[in-house]
């Protein structure tokens, strides 16, 4: 059971080592970590009171006025860019015609508000690199 914020979730992500699941609203992302004070993630026991709060990734209001995003609609956010040792360095999404990208080594350390948005000249197929 993820911890909700109110706002149906659209899709569910977890990364390659289990100790993260990304969830994807219309809206914004919610990117949950999974590891429990007892060494265990919440893949192996419930988590009950131990369940974290998830880190909210946005778009701040600033640049969806700016780079005239509209009404948001994001699409299945993905953790993405595999390094040399097997780990996620990113999570992208996509809306309309604009891709974009949070750094999740910083969005692990709680840097919710720094993300790269580019536009594309078609709306995405694939949030993939």
């Amino acid at each position: 059971m993820l911890p909700g914020l109110g706002d149906p979730i659209k899709s569910v992500e977890v990364s390659r080592d289990g100790l993260w699941v990304l969830a994807t609203t219309q809206t914004y992302l919610l990117c949950v970590p999974t590891m429990c004070k007892n060494g265990k993630t919440g893949f192996e026991h419930r988590m009950g009171k131990e369940k974290p709060n998830p880190f909210k990734l946005q778009i701040k209001a600033t640049d969806i006025s700016k780079f005239r995003l509209g009404s948001l609609d994001f699409k299945p956010a993905k953790f993405n860019n595999f390094s040399s040792n097997g780990e996620e360095s990113s999570i992208v999404t996509s809306t309309g015609k604009f891709l974009i990208t949070w750094n999740f080594k910083k969005v692990k350390r709680g840097i919710l508000n720094e993300y790269q948005i580019k536009q594309l000249d078609t709306a995405p197929v694939d949030n993939q690199f």
